[in-house]
C-alpha cells in the first residue's frame, strides 16, 4: 500500500474509530454522572432524614422538660393536701414518667446532658423534701435546657 492509498482510507478509518469510540466514551461519562447524581441524592436523603429526626428529638425533649417543670410545680400545694387522692398519685406518676423520658432522651456521654438529668433529679428531691417551690432550680434547668437545645438546633441547621 502506498501513501496515497493510505490517505484515501484514513478518513474512513478515523470515522469508523469515532463511531465506535465516541459512544463508548459517552457511556462512561453518562455512567459516572449517574453515579455522582445517585450519590448526591443519597446524601441529601440521609441529611433530610437525620435533620428531621433531630428536630423531632429537640421538640420531644422540649415538651418533656416543660411538662416535667409544670407537673413538679403542681406537687407542692398537693403535698399539704390529701396525699392519698387519685389525683396526687396520677401527678406523681406523671412526674416519674417525664423524668424517665428525659433521661432516655439525653445523651449520657455529654456532660451538659448529664447535668440536665442531675438538675431534674435535684428538683424532684427539693420538692418532695418540702423545701418549697423550686423556682431557682427551675430557672437553672430552663437555662441549661436552652443551651442544649440551641446547640442541637445549630447541628440541625448544619445538617440541612
Amino acid at each position: 500500500m502506498d501513501f496515497e492509498s493510505i490517505l484515501k482510507i484514513a478518513p474512513s478509518v478515523v470515522a469508523l474509530v469515532a463511531v465506535i469510540v465516541g459512544p463508548i466514551i459517552s457511556l462512561r461519562v453518562a455512567k459516572r454522572q449517574t453515579e455522582a447524581a445517585l450519590s448526591v441524592a443519597d446524601l441529601n436523603a440521609r441529611s433530610t432524614v437525620l435533620s428531621k429526626n433531630r428536630q423531632e428529638w429537640i421538640n420531644t425533649l422540649r415538651d418533656e422538660l416543660s411538662l416535667y417543670i409544670s407537673k413538679v410545680n403542681m406537687v407542692l400545694p398537693k403535698l399539704f393536701g390529701n396525699r392519698e387522692s387519685p389525683e396526687f398519685s396520677a401527678l406523681l406518676s406523671d412526674i416519674a414518667l417525664h423524668q424517665f423520658k428525659i433521661k432516655l432522651l439525653i445523651n449520657p456521654n455529654e456532660d451538659d446532658h448529664k447535668l440536665l438529668v442531675e438538675k431534674v433529679n435535684e428538683i424532684a428531691q427539693y420538692v418532695f423534701s418540702f423545701q418549697g417551690m423550686p423556682t431557682e432550680l427551675n430557672d437553672e434547668l430552663v437555662a441549661l435546657s436552652q443551651k442544649i437545645l440551641k446547640r442541637e438546633w445549630e447541628r440541625v441547621k448544619t445538617i440541612s
